[in-house]
């Protein structure tokens, strides 16, 4: 007898849970169950996607000392762009860029004053001087 009144007591708690939360009363406990599981899985996921831009800008990349050194002679004729120069972001195409000489993967340009060197296949921004 005691048991059947504590589960009487279990159960009209949980079902009163809603309640207080502005939910129907409506739903049972296997149910709230399931949903408080996949909010919390849908909140870690947010969370680790949220952190994995940071963890993979911070990489750098490796440019060959020839690229480096080809690079930091050339006239500092700079570009205005409405954007920030930051690396892992798209040049835009009306931006002029120069071929490296012996390396087809490479393109140069100044632009906001900084010396850029970008991928020639993506125009994606892989290093700054």
């Amino acid at each position: 007898m005691t048991r059947f009144i504590w589960l009487r007591i279990q159960t009209q708690e949980i079902r009163n849970f809603p309640l207080v939360l502005g939910f129907p009363a409506l739903v049972s406990a296997k149910h709230m169950e399931q949903q408080m599981r996949k909010f919390l899985i849908a909140s870690a996921s947010f969370a680790a996607l949220s952190l994995m831009p940071g963890v993979s800008f911070a990489q750098d990349v490796v440019v060959e000392p020839d690229v480096e050194t080809w690079a930091m002679g050339q006239p500092d004729t700079s570009v205005v762009v409405d954007q920030d120069v930051v690396v892992g972001d798209v040049l835009p195409d009306t931006v002029q860029v120069i071929e490296v000489p012996k390396y087809k993967k490479y393109r140069f340009v100044v632009v906001n004053k900084k010396r850029v060197i970008i991928d020639a296949g993506t125009r994606k921004i892989i290093k700054i001087y």
